[in-house]
């Protein structure tokens, strides 16, 4: 769904001194017909759901807007990349429409700092071993296993760049590492040989970092 638009009804509570809407009104704007938008797709903001966080979000006011009246915020997506989602807002009430009050640009990811894909086609189904295809073909339950979060082994003391993973992960690409919550980059932060990582010499793990890693494994 590339446009999305939604229409929110104003507060008198969202008025300043200034007797016009508080420039914060106009992010919470951008922020509901964004959630919304999230929800529509089938993301929930539950603990126990998964939906993109936001990166960036900026507003340029266009000219002041009052209450009483419901605005109408229009939202487009205009990129997705391999690791965030870029949107462009604009804000107007539903009683002038056309006449824009503020536009705005937002840019979200997901909560590893990393949009999740699957590539194929749109007609493809997405198996519960992670991979995806035609419907009805190939693909077993048992084929892979995970490991979710494991501290790699190895001394974190600013010097040592050697790690050591408890099994072998298939494939290889699967792997991700994280250092203090922060995704890294396989060729760039770190490169990986059967279960060893070795980080780059800029990257080397400093003490008190904290380092996971999430990968898949071949079923016995």
């Amino acid at each position: 769904m590339k446009e999305f638009s939604c229409e929110v009804p104003l507060r008198w509570g969202d008025m300043d001194a200034m007797s016009h809407l508080n420039n914060t009104v106009y992010f919470r704007l951008m922020e509901e017909a964004r959630i919304r938008w999230f929800y529509q797709l089938g993301f929930s903001t539950l603990p126990t759901g998964q939906a993109p966080i936001l990166a960036h979000v900026s507003c340029d006011f266009v000219r002041a807007m009052s209450y009483p009246g419901t605005a109408l915020v229009k939202q487009t997506v205009t990129r997705v990349g391999t690791s965030s989602i870029e949107m462009q807002l604009a804000i107007e009430r539903t009683d002038e429409p056309g006449v824009t009050y503020a536009t705005g640009r937002a840019v979200a990811v997901d909560i590893n700092g990393e949009l999740t894909a699957v590539l194929g086609a749109a007609t493809d189904c997405v198996r519960v071993d992670g991979t995806s295809g035609p419907c009805g073909t190939g693909g077993g339950a048992a084929s892979f296993g995970f490991v979710d979060m494991e501290t790699p082994a190895g001394a974190v003391n600013g010097v040592n760049r050697t790690f050591t993973l408890a099994l072998f992960p298939f494939p290889a690409s699967s792997v991700h590492v994280y250092r203090n919550g922060i995704l890294q980059k396989a060729t760039v932060d770190y490169t990986i040989s059967a279960r060893t990582i070795t980080f780059e010499v800029n990257s080397t793990p400093q003490p008190g970092d904290l380092l996971s890693a999430s990968y898949r494994i071949a079923a016995p």
